[in-house]
């Protein structure tokens, strides 16, 4: 399957929590990559999920994310509803993770996306 990056975001999260007063001095970034899986591939939303969060397991992530507790052991799902289902992983020294779901475009098509966030890290290119 191949991925395509389907979109990408910047937030201001510095200053003070009033929206108004956000400005750039620390920044949440964003990335959401999709794909759709081949016709040929009949594995199921779950086993898809699960394929994705083991190769990121080979790569040093964990199962959870900043905002959840992290799995012991196997994958735990974060959410697992009719015709979607989501992984939380996490990695030591990076700050931020990834959402993984795997869900049901259509009765016979079946998507991936990875949407990859930072937590709220100072900009450098802040000035001052």
């Amino acid at each position: 399957m191949e991925m395509e990056k389907d979109s990408a975001d910047l937030e201001e999260c510095g200053g003070l929590d009033m929206s108004a007063d956000k400005n750039a001095s620390k920044i949440e970034q964003s990335a959401t990559y999709r794909g759709e899986v081949p016709a040929e591939d009949r594995r199921s939303i779950e086993e898809l999920a699960r394929a994705v969060g083991e190769r990121l397991l080979e790569r040093g992530w964990r199962n959870g994310s900043a905002t959840r507790s992290p799995g012991k052991g196997d994958l735990e799902f974060a959410e697992n509803m009719p015709g979607q289902v989501l992984l939380d992983m996490e990695k030591p020294g990076v700050h931020g993770w990834v959402a993984v779901e795997a869900f049901v475009d259509s009765p016979k098509r079946h998507s991936v996306s990875l949407n990859l966030v930072t937590e709220c890290l100072r900009n450098p290119e802040w000035k001052k």
